[in-house]
């Protein structure tokens, strides 16, 4: 399985629009939940969400590459776009709310994976649809190792919602049965507590766009919160089938090289 193979039927709509991308910008990658789910999930994902960070490119060139597939921009500068049955959201790194504030400097697209709150975010990929064969497939800061060992952890603390991070690690420890280590419990802790049920509540409906937020349930699994986490055999198949179609990459590409 490739991650971003053009030739895969669900993955030609976006193509076009990668490879225009690709020609105009000196680096761009995937990132967020489509890489995610693919660690997950292996071949069972099916994610029509896509993130794309671009780098090197001026914003009026890339207003102009996204014009025919633009819904809107949003408040950070970022394009939300509509590419057949895909939703993608694109923004360029210097752009990224902790490269913009200075929390993390700027030396390239690798500085991409300090800005995220979460580790198992902390990846991206080439998509190499028009670039050499020899470019580098992969990056990641620890999201692979945090998935393997079933454990969600912080990169970056810093972050302009900390009401959306709480509710995010309580949504991601009970859909993926991870557990937190014991610097994200305390800052779950401490900021729950701080920020209130209405807030999160609120935070909660906005990012996932449903009202079945629980009190009780969230203050449940607040008390019980363990740092502990057990590998499962399904969520291990996963991985291994993720770090197989990027080794399948490798190969191809090796045996392509004179």
């Amino acid at each position: 399985m490739r991650l971003l193979d053009g030739a895969r039927p669900e993955l030609r709509e976006i193509g076009t629009l990668l490879n225009q991308l690709g020609q105009r910008c000196a680096d761009l990658v995937v990132f967020g939940g489509y890489l995610r789910s693919h660690a997950l999930l292996g071949a069972r994902a099916t994610v029509r969400d896509i993130d794309l960070v671009a780098h090197g490119v001026s914003d009026r060139e890339l207003a102009r590459l996204v014009r025919p597939y633009l819904i809107s921009r949003n408040q950070f500068g970022g394009y939300k776009l509509r590419v057949g049955a895909w939703r993608v959201d694109l923004w360029t790194l210097s752009s990224t709310w902790a490269i913009r504030e200075r929390l993390v400097p700027l030396d390239g697209i690798s500085s991409l994976l300090r800005t995220t709150f979460f580790n198992i975010e902390a990846m991206f990929v080439r998509p190499r649809l028009w670039q050499p064969l020899s470019q580098t497939i992969l990056e990641d800061n620890g999201a692979l190792d945090g998935i393997s060992r079933r454990c969600l952890s912080i990169i970056l603390e810093e972050n302009p919602f900390p009401e959306l991070c709480v509710v995010r690690a309580y949504a991601l420890s009970q859909g993926l049965g991870f557990g937190l280590d014991h610097r994200l419990v305390e800052y779950v802790r401490e900021n729950a507590k701080a920020l209130g049920d209405i807030r999160l509540r609120e935070a909660h409906i906005r990012h996932y766009r449903r009202g079945d937020w629980s009190s009780k349930a969230f203050q449940i699994w607040l008390a019980e919160l363990n740092p502990d986490a057990v590998m499962s055999r399904e969520l291990n198949q996963g991985i291994q089938q993720f770090e197989l179609a990027l080794d399948s990459d490798s190969k191809a590409e090796r045996a392509m090289r004179p």
